[in-house]
């Protein structure tokens, strides 16, 4: 099999697993469920990804790596820091919204990830990396410092806030999946205020140390 139908062929593969994931969770998947998904023999699903584990922890892989590229896509642009927390923010939103399948899967690796170590450091980088963005790129000492509101608490500790309230969203949004449009209309509405109030902050200081 030439290196083009060898890539098609795992793409389907990981498609065809990440859709499993999502409608039945990872303990209700078995390897020839995905084969018979992916109109492959069983031969050829562990030529590729010799158990389950190794199969999973490459479509976690992949997923981080997408979500990751996504958000970073939307600050790639300059923009002060209520601009690029805003980005960031509708970059979750537009995901939560319009891409339910992708963050069920990642749901699931984050509740597999606290008995599998593989899965726990996809998750833990995906993590890792969008905190470091928003440390890096918005929360900077320099403009956090002089901030009665913020300085009491370090970039490290506010990233992580963060990112707790929009994973906190996301699941959810998916816990409550009949929840109707109103409902989350009012939930983006309250954590875009949220983290307005944070990017304001940043920028007045921001603003403040420049004149």
């Amino acid at each position: 099999m030439n290196s083009n139908r060898k890539t098609e062929a795992q793409r389907t593969i990981l498609l065809s697993a990440g859709k499993l994931i999502a409608d039945r969770g990872y303990a209700n998947v078995s390897m020839r469920d995905i084969a018979k998904e992916a109109n492959v023999s069983l031969g050829l699903l562990t030529y590729y990804f010799i158990t389950k584990d190794n199969l999973f922890t490459a479509l976690a892989a992949s997923l981080v790596g997408s979500i990751f590229d996504d958000v970073k896509g939307d600050l790639n642009s300059d923009g002060d820091p209520k601009d690029k927390m805003n980005r960031i923010a509708h970059a979750f939103e537009r995901v939560l919204r319009n891409d339910t399948l992708r963050m069920k899967i990642l749901v699931e690796f984050m509740t597999q990830s606290l008995w599998n170590k593989s899965f726990r450091k996809q998750v833990a980088k995906l993590y890792d990396e969008v905190a470091r963005i928003l440390r890096e790129d918005i929360l900077k000492e320099d403009v956090l410092k002089n901030n009665e509101l913020l300085r009491k608490y370090s970039p490290e500790l506010l990233s992580k806030v963060i990112l707790g309230a929009l994973f906190g969203t996301q699941f959810e949004l998916i816990l409550f999946d009949n929840m109707s449009e109103k409902e989350l209309d009012d939930i983006f509405s309250v954590g875009t205020d949220i983290i307005n109030l944070v990017a304001n902050h940043s920028t007045k200081e921001e603003n403040n140390n420049e004149q």
